[in-house]
C-alpha cells in the first residue's frame, strides 16, 4: 500500500507541493513523503481503534468515497489534513494558512486516486484486504 500512495502523492504533488511557492524547493521530496506518512499514519491510527469499517468505506465507495467534497469533510480525512499540516509549519517552515491549503488539496486527492486503484477490478496489486492488511501491520506494503 506504501508503493501505491507515494506514486499517487509523486503525481498529484506536483501542482500542491512542488509548484506551490508557500513549500521552499529544498523541501519538497520530504513534504511529500511526510503526506505519505500522514496519510499511512492517520489510517492506522483509525485501524488500530477498530476503525476497518471507516476504512473500508472509505476506500470500497461507501459513504461517497470517490467525492472530493465527502472526502475532504470526512473526520479522518479532517484529521490526516491537520496532522500533515502541523508537520508542514512545524518543520518545513510553512505558514499554518499554506499548510492547511496544502493539505486540504492533496489529501483528499491522493485518498481519491488511493481508491481508485483500490476499486479497480483492473488493478491486481492493491485491494481493500491489501489495505487492511498493511494497517494492521500484516504486511501488503
Amino acid at each position: 500500500m506504501i508503493e501505491q500512495l507515494l506514486q499517487i502523492i509523486q503525481q498529484q504533488g506536483q501542482g500542491a507541493v512542488v509548484e506551490n511557492p508557500a513549500v521552499p524547493n529544498e523541501y519538497n521530496n520530504q513534504v511529500m513523503s511526510e503526506a505519505g506518512q500522514s496519510i499511512f499514519n492517520g489510517l492506522q491510527q483509525a485501524m488500530t481503534g477498530g476503525g476497518s469499517s471507516l476504512i473500508t468505506s472509505l476506500f470500497s465507495g461507501g459513504a461517497g468515497a470517490g467525492s472530493l467534497a465527502s472526502l475532504a469533510t470526512n473526520p479522518l480525512v479532517q484529521n490526516i489534513i491537520s496532522s500533515f499540516a502541523g508537520k508542514l509549519s512545524g518543520q518545513y517552515n510553512v505558514n499554518a494558512a499554506n499548510a492547511q491549503q496544502i493539505g486540504s488539496d492533496l489529501i483528499p486527492q491522493v485518498l481519491s486516486r488511493l481508491g481508485g486503484q483500490v476499486n479497480d477490478p483492473a488493478n491486481n496489486s492493491i485491494d481493500i484486504n491489501s489495505v487492511l492488511s498493511s494497517l494492521s501491520g500484516g504486511g501488503g506494503s
